[in-house]
């Protein structure tokens, strides 16, 4: 949910070599045109690097340094999940986003740290990983800074499918910010 006409947030998911998919929520810095900009450029870079067989610490890495070197520090931050689709592995890459959430039967448990965003300097890579097995019933939430933790935790105490969760979630979000939230579930075949 876009707080101006042009949401500075954006999404990208799609496949990469052998079995594995990528998810990327990368949310500019403010709200509006120029948002929107930082963070689709980003997201399209990581997507060539990604598609094309870059691991993504790499690709995070090169993200990073043409952030830095072209002056646009912190103008966007990054939450890039790769799934192994044939073992249900996750690997949860977080640079500056909001928080990433694992929601089980049992609730919602908050997964990595929030750092500082890319592109504040070359040397220094401050992005954290989390990896994990994605089980049954288990859903991956990766959010923006716009959605507000309070009402995740709420909307993870009651049992709902993937698209109501998000759904509801979004709803109650305040509205102060540009607000997305992926939901990813792995769906037997």
């Amino acid at each position: 949910r876009g707080k101006e006409e042009a949401n500075g947030d954006k999404c990208f998911s799609f496949s990469g070599p052998e079995c594995r998919h990528f998810v990327v929520l990368c949310d500019g810095m403010g709200t509006g045109l120029g948002a929107a900009r930082e963070s689709y450029s980003a997201g399209k870079l990581l997507r060539q690097m990604l598609s094309s067989g870059y691991p993504p610490d790499a690709a995070l890495e090169s993200l990073n340094s043409l952030l830095a070197l072209g002056g646009n520090g912190a103008a966007v931050t990054v939450d890039l999940a790769e799934l192994e689709l044939d073992t249900g592995k996750a690997t949860v890459y977080k640079w500056g986003g909001g928080t990433t959430w694992l929601v089980t039967p049992a609730g919602g448990e908050k997964l990595g740290d929030i750092t500082a965003p890319p592109g504040l300097s070359v040397t220094d890579t401050r992005q954290t990983t989390v990896s994990l097995l994605l089980k049954r019933g288990q859903l991956l939430l990766l959010a923006s800074d716009g959605v507000e933790e309070k009402t995740v935790q709420e909307a993870c105490k009651r049992s709902v499918s993937a698209a109501l969760l998000g759904q509801n979630i979004l709803k109650k979000t305040s509205g102060q910010d540009d607000a997305t939230l992926v939901t990813i579930q792995l769906l037997p075949v």
